[in-house]
């Protein structure tokens, strides 16, 4: 994978899906870019979807345990279809992460939701560098856990 300079690349090798992995390596790539660049709604926008994927990849390496924990909606739901907010509590109830996943996540899951052009509308957030470097900061911390496994 090629980088530009002020980007570091990292490897995903804990992602089973081969093409899941190549997206997600190049969007870490991509969103520190978009720092660098000051495009922080990107930053946010990418980092949110890298661990949503990444997460959602883990938890369908047991889709039957995942849809039965308490955290995950009722039903059989389809696991591709679960938001953000429910992969992390899903992910932290089966020990795939920390739960400090889930309470550093919650900026993230608001600041994320901007991509909806309403939403931000509505809200009044006003995605900032603080903003994004919080989002690298946690997909970096969630990268450090699943890396050690």
């Amino acid at each position: 994978m090629s980088r530009s300079p002020i980007a570091e690349a990292r490897e995903f090798d804990f992602v089973k899906d081969d093409d899941v992995r190549a997206i997600l390596e190049r969007d870490y790539v991509e969103a520190q870019t978009a720092f660098a660049a000051q495009c922080w709604k990107s930053v946010i926008i990418l980092c949110g979807g890298v661990i949503e994927a990444t997460l959602l990849d883990l938890l369908l390496t047991d889709p039957a345990a995942a849809c039965a924990a308490k955290g995950a909606p009722k039903g059989k739901p389809d696991l591709r279809k679960l938001d953000l907010s429910d992969v992390i509590r899903v992910a932290v109830e089966l020990g795939i992460v920390g739960p400090g996943l889930d309470r550093l996540s919650d900026t993230l899951r608001q600041y994320r939701n901007l991509i909806h052009p309403g939403v931000e509308l509505r809200s009044g957030l006003s995605p900032q560098k603080e903003e994004a470097r919080i989002a690298l900061g946690l997909l970096d911390l969630l990268h450090r856990e699943l890396a050690k496994r």
